[in-house]
């Protein structure tokens, strides 16, 4: 009898578990895995987001200029570290010859909190229901894509880059034809 109930328990057990991991695994697949990863090479999906105003914007608002995207959370260290480069390399390139967009996956009130303390020259995005870090495929932050001026990815990086990484990815590009 105390045989057979130990053995009830642990198939119990077992089934909660793994009723657990599959119900984790349909989260991880809806909250985090894209509907379409963006390629090297292929044109970026066209999404719809607000800026800090609340006004609709689209990465198709940038054509005929090399666009530097960088994908944060607010409350991210390393995005933050991401954005004194971004800054940095800000100072050294014309605003003619590369666009620089900042895209926050904090809700807007954070974001907003964030840049009032820290200002910076960028445009800043919401993507607070991260619609188009799914669609990038972007899984971690900080997370750039750089974008030729004909709406091509050519580059995409994630985890804190170095500034010589950044410019060098820069340079890359704005000498290409």
């Amino acid at each position: 009898m105390v045989a057979s109930k130990r053995r009830w328990i642990a198939l119990a057990s077992i089934i909660v578990i793994v009723a657990g991991l599959a119900g984790s695994m349909f989260f991880f697949y809806d909250y985090f895995l894209p509907e379409s990863i963006a390629e090297i090479d292929q044109e970026l999906p066209i999404l719809t987001l607000q800026d800090m105003e609340g006004q609709p914007v689209s990465l198709n608002s940038y054509p005929g200029k090399p666009l530097l995207a960088c994908f944060i959370q607010v409350n991210c260290h390393h995005c933050q570290n991401q954005l004194l480069v971004l800054e940095t390399l800000h100072q050294e390139i014309p605003d003619d010859d590369l666009e620089v967009l900042v895209i926050s996956a904090s809700p807007l009130e954070e974001t907003a909190d964030f840049f009032f303390h820290h200002p910076t020259l960028f445009p800043i995005w919401i993507d607070a229901n991260r619609n188009l870090y799914k669609k990038l495929g972007v899984f971690n932050v900080p997370a750039l894509f750089l974008v030729d001026k004909l709406g091509i990815l050519r580059h995409k990086a994630v985890g804190y880059q170095s500034i010589d990484a950044v410019r060098g990815i820069v340079d890359s590009l704005l000498k290409s034809p």
